[in-house]
């Protein structure tokens, strides 16, 4: 919760850190909620895995979720993004025992930039369930990843 006489002017920022907040973002993926005094939700965003050194920040005239430059206190900045078609499946593992109990599947970016992730998808059985699992919007790959 906010301390009374915190405000915002117009056209301007308020950055919290997690100290301020108590607790931090998992860059893995999770989500970030904002709620009035209320507890009426006024604004919040789910997202996946992350990449170094980018946040995801409303973009463009409408104000859409995407990668951009880290700018705390200043107007947001799109990152470029990789093209998609460039991931491969770079190695995969199952039946695990000791060194690894949970199957995996590794994608590689050879691509410089960070790709999109999200709106993928993976599966195992691509002629009956070719959308077995979708990738959480606002997942990326690191370039070279």
């Amino acid at each position: 919760m906010f301390p009374g006489g915190v405000s915002i002017p117009a056209g301007g920022y308020l950055v919290v850190s997690s100290i301020e907040l108590g607790f931090t973002l998992d860059r893995k993926g999770e989500s970030v909620a904002l709620y009035d005094a209320l507890g009426g939700l006024l604004d919040s965003i789910a997202f996946g895995a992350q990449v170094p050194d980018r946040s995801i920040s409303r973009l463009g005239h409408d104000g859409d979720w995407g990668l951009s430059q880290t700018t705390p206190g200043a107007p947001n900045l799109a990152a470029r993004t990789g093209n998609p078609a460039t991931l491969r499946i770079s190695e995969w593992f199952a039946n695990g025992q000791v060194a690894y109990v949970d199957d995996f599947v590794e994608l590689s970016n050879p691509d410089p930039l960070p790709v999109p992730l999200g709106g993928l998808f993976l599966t195992d059985n691509a002629n009956s369930n070719p959308a077995l699992y979708q990738i959480p919007i606002l997942s990326f790959v690191e370039g070279g990843g």
